[in-house]
């Protein structure tokens, strides 16, 4: 169900462009949306990067209005995530703040800002048993943009590995479950441990295993020939979505393997590779949905269910892979 009288995000109040929007939380005790993305203005109010909405009323809040997310250049545009955890809202991802921080935290009671990481940009973070987990993205190629973080809620960084500082490699995802991390991009190695794209790691004693997919996802095996962007962990299979990194376009970009194994799972929908802005997000432990560019479908993990959802995209906006 659509809710009623939501406001557009404006990309540039000059033009009135629409925006787009690239994370947001639903806190379900308030009924209140936080927004984050690309835009200038909600409805007819300014706000640079982040608002709050009543999602009964669809009204734009005054609440942390002073939250601004900027550009980091014309390139780089904003693309952030947010997080719920105990009362704070948690701000990551691509942007400028007027306090350079590239992950904060803000008191949703008493709007106090806590900075947690003003090194380098974040491709994706979570928090997972009251630890906050990032990995860093590539933008000027300093070395912290290389890294995945463990640290508490206060920033203090409590286990940290990385990938080989080189414009060749980078970050594009992370996803935990059961104490297991995974992190995802392109890389030959992860702490020292020569690995194709993705690792596996075991939370409990911080151990970087030596899972792999098997087969390769990419065409003959080759590290250059395809990205991990994004997983889904389910609970005895990862779903990756496999991007083209450089060479031969992946013949199935939406791919399962087994999670204490990584042989591929033929039982697991495979999807085909289509357009360059494809993403997939967990609804539950049997489905997820699918995007590309005939719009929004809902998939069974085992079995031939399609669920057709959403129209095809138009000019009037766009959907990221931030959204669940």
């Amino acid at each position: 169900t659509l809710v009623p009288n939501l406001p557009n995000v404006i990309l540039d109040t000059t033009t009135n462009a629409v925006g787009y929007i690239t994370g947001f939380e639903h806190d379900s005790a308030t009924h209140k949306l936080y927004i984050a993305g690309e835009f200038q203005r909600v409805g007819s109010v300014n706000r640079q990067g982040f608002a709050v909405i009543d999602m009964n009323t669809g009204a734009l809040l005054n609440d942390l209005s002073f939250i601004t997310l900027s550009d980091l250049s014309w390139t780089n545009h904003v693309k952030a995530s947010l997080k719920l955890f105990k009362n704070r809202i948690y701000v990551g991802g691509m942007f400028s703040t007027p306090s350079n921080y590239y992950l904060f935290s803000v008191g949703l009671n008493d709007t106090i800002i806590r900075g947690l990481d003003s090194l380098a940009p974040l491709s994706d973070f979570e928090i997972y048993n009251s630890k906050i987990y990032t990995a860093g993205a590539l933008y000027q190629s300093v070395p912290e943009e290389f890294d995945v973080n463990e640290m508490d809620t206060l920033g203090n960084i409590t286990w940290q590995k990385s990938i080989i500082n080189t414009t060749n490699e980078q970050f594009y995802c992370l996803a935990i479950r059961n104490n297991t991390l995974f992190v995802g991009g392109i890389f030959s190695s992860f702490g020292g441990v020569n690995l194709k794209n993705i690792a596996k790691v075991d939370l409990s004693t911080h151990t970087i295993t030596s899972w792999q997919p098997t087969p390769s996802p990419g065409p003959s095996g080759n590290v250059t020939c395809y990205a991990v962007l994004d997983m889904v962990i389910y609970p005895n299979d990862i779903l990756l979505n496999l991007g083209q990194a450089g060479c031969a376009t992946p013949p199935n970009n939406i791919r399962g393997f087994d999670l204490a194994t990584g042989n591929y799972n033929s039982q697991v929908r495979t999807l085909s590779y289509l357009a360059t802005n494809e993403d997939l997000i967990a609804e539950n432990d049997t489905m997820f949905w699918y995007y590309n560019g005939a719009g929004f479908k809902l998939y069974g993990l085992n079995s031939t269910f399609i669920h057709p959802w959403w129209p095809t995209p138009n000019t009037s906006g766009y959907v990221t892979r931030f959204f669940r």
